[in-house]
């Protein structure tokens, strides 16, 4: 009776590990060398990514640049607007550093989320139901001032598919940002 009792214990503890197990993951996970191909600058001096976001220069009025910073000395995310005349990519401030040093990233994808891996939340955009792609950027292994892992929504426009299209099944990561 013992035996079938552990026999039914263990049964069901396999059951319930195998039923929690999912293939489909909160997130994709990218090396270094595949975040830089879709934008991001990593280096001694911090983690950067600045885009424009196109949806904002079809209308003709302005333009946007959203940006993830995270160095030694500053954190956090910035927004830019300027009119559709003038560059993203000349816009410098008076006290420029590093970060507006960096060249705006001209595609079709931005981020238009950023949480850390715990849930608490750093940057959600105005740009309402976009579907996204949650990508995992590892940050605790470095010095910076946000030593926590975060969470990326990416927008999933065509260009950064074909960027990722080395990811089988891509289809399952994309999450569709609700309005606020």
């Amino acid at each position: 009776m013992k035996t079938i009792f552990f026999a039914f214990i263990i049964i069901t503890l396999s059951l319930i590990n195998f039923s929690c197990q999912s293939d489909s993951k909160k997130y994709l996970e990218l090396s270094e060398s595949q975040l830089r191909d879709i934008g991001f600058v990593i280096n001694e001096r911090g983690i950067f990514f600045k885009s424009e976001v196109p949806e904002n220069t079809k209308e003709g009025i302005f333009h946007c640049m959203v940006g993830y910073i995270n160095t030694n000395d500053d954190q956090g995310t910035r927004m830019i607007l300027a009119p559709a005349r003038q560059n993203l990519g000349k816009i410098v401030k008076e006290n420029a550093d590093y970060f507006d040093s960096l060249p705006v990233l001209k595609s079709d994808y931005y981020f238009a989320k950023i949480i850390e891996v715990s849930g608490e939340n750093i940057y959600t955009s105005f740009w309402k139901k976009i579907v996204t792609i949650p990508i995992l950027v590892k940050q605790t292994k470095y010095n910076f001032k946000i030593k926590k892992d975060v969470i990326v929504y990416m927008k999933a426009s065509e260009g950064l598919k074909k960027k990722l299209s080395y990811v089988e099944n891509l289809e399952k990561y994309f999450v569709t940002l609700s309005e606020k």
